[in-house]
């Protein structure tokens, strides 16, 4: 239907474009009918400069049928984007409360109170999975090395699931500066001058929300004793595929309890020669003995 109104509007357009320029011509009004007589007499007369004319006013009819058949692609692309995205929203809340609720049913201890949980969220965790692993869907290489983690369950949010970091949990120190503003160290790393004070506890945690979650296999496997996660591995950090869509910071605050930090106020409070030897020194050698343990 968008095409016919398109080939409609160049042909208007078409035969618009010939009566005007004969009005114009002639420096009268004239019919229809006339038009197409005087464009003849002008073809014998002026073959050259009628036929620059007809292409000129072809083309012109030919750019308002693309135009207009690309304003209705657009606006028929612009519906299947939205139509598609709601879609996709309601796919994923569908999927998102599924694997959520029953999740929460399984590893969560409902006589846990909610003051308990603020201050120390992993309470309510039943011991039965406190340590859970989250495998790659494709991945084939388990119980070995390969792309597959044993993490230890922190707590479970409205989104999804949150596992202690445990690449982080050594020498890891998070520093606040005199406006509030926060940053991560490990290994006593050097900072720029200023005045930094240390959170008292704080704690680097990896999320994993419930719509990337596609199988639980709830039978624990006989090398670790934990259940699975089956998620694909879709981020990547270093060159390294992982599952966790945010690395999230929690911090211990008034009246012990937990708050999470909110990465519009994290600074870089580290120099620039940190930069420079982490990701020329640093990282390659993190590489290195990657590769090598898996040879290994």
């Amino acid at each position: 239907m968008t095409k016919l109104i398109s080939f409609i509007a160049g042909l208007i357009t078409l035969l618009g474009g010939f009566h005007v320029y004969m009005n114009l011509t002639q420096k009268e009004n004239v019919s229809f009918e006339q038009s197409i007589k005087i464009l003849k007499d002008n073809f014998y007369n002026q073959p050259l400069k009628t036929i620059c004319v007809i292409l000129g006013i072809f083309l012109i009819s030919l750019i308002v049928s693309l135009i207009l058949d690309k304003i209705f692609k657009y606006i028929a692309f612009r519906e299947r984007k939205r139509e598609n995205e709601i879609q996709s929203s309601i796919d994923d809340y569908t999927t998102r409360q599924s694997n959520k609720e029953i999740l929460e049913d399984r590893i969560l201890d409902k006589e846990v109170t909610y003051l308990e949980s603020r201050k120390n969220p992993w309470s309510r965790i039943n011991p039965e999975f406190d340590k859970i692993i989250v495998r790659d869907i494709c991945d084939k290489s388990f119980p070995y090395i390969g792309n597959w983690f044993k993490q230890e369950t922190f707590d479970l949010t409205k989104e999804g699931i949150e596992f202690f970091n445990g690449s982080n949990t050594i020498g890891f120190d998070l520093l606040f500066d005199e406006e509030n503003h926060w940053d991560v160290f490990h290994n006593e790393e050097k900072i720029k001058s200023g005045k930094f004070s240390k959170a008292h506890k704080a704690f680097c945690i990896d999320f994993l929300p419930y719509e990337n979650i596609l199988h639980v296999d709830w039978g624990h496997d006989d090398y670790n004793g934990c259940i699975t996660i089956f998620c694909p591995f879709m981020y990547k950090k270093n060159t390294v595929k992982h599952p966790f869509k945010e690395i999230r910071y929690y911090v211990e605050g008034y009246g012990n309890f937990l708050t999470r930090l909110e990465n519009a106020e994290r600074r870089n409070f580290k120099p620039y020669f940190w930069h420079m030897k982490h990701k020329f020194i640093s990282v390659p050698l993190m590489r290195l003995m990657r590769k090598f343990r898996k040879n290994k």
